[in-house]
């Protein structure tokens, strides 16, 4: 009995310390990777791929990484990439952008541009990857990463 009191009292001295941190656990993700778009096409969601649906409910902090790369040292176009917010209300994925970016080609370099997102929709999901470059072979290499806190 002694015992069972003193493991107890143990439990709820530890209990009563134990601090949470306030800070959310970080995470990345790829909301698309590997995506290669010929000249002057759009690729959508769910026809040329399939996008993470990412829920930035309750997170503190998010920003998108986008990663394009031509595949021809000509390649100085810009390529739009936007993004679908969930409505909850209506229980389905907007149709109209909620978020649009341009990330200018730089040849066959490799071009990486981060942007902080105001975390003020419940999910976000990759709706459309445009190339406007218009030569022939002048496709583009879309990778766009999430970053959550």
């Amino acid at each position: 009995m002694k015992k069972a009191r003193i493991l107890g009292l143990l439990i709820f001295l530890i209990l009563s310390f134990w601090t949470v941190s306030d800070t959310a656990p970080t995470r990345q993700k790829f909301l698309s990777s590997d995506i290669t778009v010929p000249i002057s096409t759009t690729w959508v969601d769910v026809t040329h791929f399939t996008s993470a649906k990412i829920s930035l409910a309750y997170c503190e902090y998010a920003s998108l990484t986008f990663y394009v790369k031509g595949n021809n040292a000509g390649c100085t176009k810009d390529v739009v990439i936007k993004f679908a917010a969930f409505d909850s209300k209506r229980d389905k994925w907007d149709t109209i952008a909620y978020y649009t970016e341009n990330v200018t080609a730089n040849g066959t370099t490799a071009v990486q541009k981060t942007i902080p997102l105001t975390p003020d929709v419940e999910r976000i999901k990759l709706l459309s990857v445009q190339n406007q470059e218009t030569t022939s072979g002048y496709t583009v290499d879309v990778n766009v990463s999430i970053f959550i806190k």
